[in-house]
């Protein structure tokens, strides 16, 4: 592993640590926020978790029904 390989590595999982960090305190109340960030970040982690919106895939059954 070079060096820059190294430190991106390094600096990935920093941000992926943050990042939870964050998202746990926002759930948790810790941080309030205005309602227009709340949705914000929910809409990222929907992207996270499901991935780009497939409107073939992400359907009203797929919600209803998937254990997310």
């Amino acid at each position: 592993m070079n060096e820059v390989s190294f430190w991106f590595h390094r600096d990935q999982k920093l941000l992926d640590l943050l990042y939870e960090e964050a998202r746990y305190n926002i759930l948790e109340g810790r941080y309030p926020c205005e309602v227009s960030y709340y949705i914000m970040l929910g809409g990222i982690q929907a992207r996270i978790e499901l991935g780009p919106y497939n409107p073939q895939v992400h359907t009203i059954q797929f919600f209803r029904y998937s254990q997310l």
